[in-house]
């Protein structure tokens, strides 16, 4: 029997622009949600996330866990983002999520968003092949594949699909 993944994507993804530099990614958004399971283990020794961009950069786990001291309710991801990335360094995931009970786990109920800091050594320029890959323990991952679109404006967010 072939394992599914239980993570699914909540909607569509969100890059964002560095503040000073057009057409430089700093910031890749990830909503996440429970697919078929009451709650899916996100802890940060089990859960992995890769990352590879376009042939310059491939890296293997870059995954921080959970950050419980950020409550996305009713913030903007310029907060969310300056809140979670404060005093780390390197390319990181982080994950935050919107309801949260405290667990390491994002719940049925729960909508978790997975922010990816990425170095500006490894920052993602236009028509990168962006390749996403998130494991949660024991399961199959969910793999997220797209291109960075052209033209984009500095301090900005743009959609993918």
């Amino acid at each position: 029997k072939e394992a599914s993944c239980p993570l699914t994507l909540d909607g569509s993804l969100l890059l964002k622009s560095d503040p000073n530099l057009a057409n430089n990614i700093e910031t890749i958004i990830i909503p996440l949600k429970t697919l078929g399971v009451k709650y899916v283990p996100m802890w940060t020794n089990e859960t992995v996330v890769s990352i590879k961009i376009g042939t310059r950069e491939a890296l293997a786990n870059i995954y921080m866990g959970i950050n419980h001291d950020v409550d996305p309710t009713g913030m903007t991801f310029d907060h969310i983002i300056g809140n979670v990335t404060q005093g780390l360094n390197g390319t990181v995931a982080v994950l935050v999520v919107d309801n949260d009970n405290g667990d390491d786990s994002l719940d049925f109920f729960e909508k978790g968003y997975l922010i990816i800091d990425l170095d500006p050594s490894q920052r993602a320029v236009p028509r990168d092949n962006v390749l996403i890959e998130i494991r949660p323990e024991k399961s199959a991952p969910l793999t997220i594949e797209f291109t960075v679109p052209e033209a984009i404006p500095k301090d900005a967010y743009v959609t993918v699909e």
